[in-house]
């Protein structure tokens, strides 16, 4: 018997509350992250809210909804847009409403989720929580810190996000529990002075990511039955600085057109679609470049995925994105899907694809390279279906959703001494 089954009872009046600093629900991966381990604790009889914010252009999301069984309350009002007073605006009134809120709510845990959106709101949750005299686990996805130095424009925001990383580094060192999303981020945080943290993986919930009829799938979705489809799940961006290029895969199927019959599905949000939809227009695309819109139903989701022969993962070239694992890529492999990936050879991406014979790995940015993978993966069906079924394998053994929820609870047991 797992020790959250022996401590069930207890645990059935224990309150949890996980911070994401977004309007949620809203289909980006940390929300799938977050989303996931509140259906998980519910289930096993915690009581859990999700807290979020709301901005003038997302006021329909503002308060109080059930969603899948728990609560979201998106109350931590912020601007619709960036400009200088945003951070200082968000600093403020996330630290007045949590603090407020918190021991209203009265939580034994707050996760943090890091980063979010509106990133100084996770300062706002750190100082509710402990108001509340709740544990703190801080649930870090990204490097986001270094980011955003390198982002930053002028010698007053790179001198204001030097000034985070210590003020964060602060707060993580403070906090009861750091989790990491992958081992390649350890070093740094405990370079940062930070040593309590545990690796607590993203994955695919295997219950519903699951390979469908693909003959059957594509004709519920209109799709040609014996075209080659790759498919691209989330952000839509094709400008230098974000995480995905999907210019370069664009670009790679303009040298592939007269040869082979290859849609491209493409399901999420972004900043450039409308490129996107111009761009096939104007290269002979028209037809072969299909968007299906925001999936936050994960089950329509995985429809989709199965109508595909192969997933792709679109890295750019920053070096940061080494340390990272998609949570497309999880998603892409319970579906039976090859995944290919445009990825530094000595990134942790690239090791598992080629270590698992998953897929194929191209150098970022390089649409020669890619457009031969993608051939490669057309004209070799046993290799295809072969990566597939080692795709669907490692996450029924490492990433499997619900085992790493419960090993998430197992240490929420042991945190909050649960005997």
């Amino acid at each position: 018997m797992s020790r959250s089954t022996v401590a069930g009872i207890r645990l059935a009046k224990m309150r949890i509350l996980l911070f994401l600093g977004n309007a949620n629900p809203y289909p980006q991966a940390a929300w799938t992250r977050i989303s996931f381990f509140a259906e998980y604790f519910k289930s096993k009889g915690y009581k859990v809210d999700v807290i979020g914010t709301f901005s003038p252009k997302t006021l329909s999301k503002a308060g109080a909804r059930f969603w899948r069984g728990f609560r979201i309350l998106n109350v931590c009002p912020t601007f619709s847009t960036k400009n200088f007073l945003s951070p200082f605006f968000e600093w403020f009134s996330s630290i007045f409403t949590l603090i407020i809120l918190f021991p209203l709510l009265d939580p034994n845990l707050v996760v943090i989720s890091v980063p979010t959106v509106h990133l100084l709101t996770a300062i706002g949750a750190y100082m509710g929580a402990k108001t509340s005299r709740a544990k703190i686990i801080f649930d870090f996805r990204d490097e986001w810190e270094d980011n955003a130095i390198n982002k930053a424009k002028g010698k007053i925001f790179e001198v204001g996000s030097r000034a985070l990383k210590l003020i964060m580094s602060s707060l993580y060192a403070k906090s009861d529990l750091v989790l990491a999303v992958t081992p390649n981020y350890i070093n740094g945080l405990k370079a940062r002075g930070i040593n309590k943290i545990k690796i607590i993986p993203n994955g695919a919930d295997l219950i519903v990511f699951n390979p469908s009829d693909k003959k059957l799938m594509r004709s519920k979705l209109g799709l040609p039955s014996d075209a080659f489809i790759i498919v691209y799940s989330g952000g839509i961006s094709t400008c230098p600085g974000g995480s995905y290029r999907l210019d370069i895969v664009l670009k790679a199927l303009c040298l592939l057109k007269k040869a082979y019959n290859i849609i491209l599905v493409l399901v999420g949000k972004g900043p450039d679609l409308l490129y996107v939809s111009k761009f096939a227009k104007e290269n002979g695309l028209e037809g072969k470049v299909v968007y299906l819109g925001v999936k936050n139903d994960k089950k329509k989701l995985a429809e989709i995925l199965s109508v595909a022969d192969v997933g792709v993962v679109p890295y750019d070239d920053d070096p940061r994105l080494k340390n990272t694992l998609p949570a497309k890529f999880f998603e892409y492999c319970a579906c039976n899907l090859p995944v290919i990936a445009t990825a530094y050879r000595d990134s942790i991406l690239a090791n598992l694809i080629c270590a698992n014979g998953i897929g194929l790995i191209c150098k970022p940015l390089n649409v020669k390279e890619l457009a031969k993978a993608i051939e490669k993966l057309h004209e070799d069906k046993i290799f295809r279906e072969r990566a597939g079924k080692n795709a669907r394998l490692i996450i029924e053994q490492n990433f499997d959703r619900n085992k790493i929820a419960e090993e998430f609870l197992n240490i929420i047991v042991d945190l909050l001494k649960v005997k």
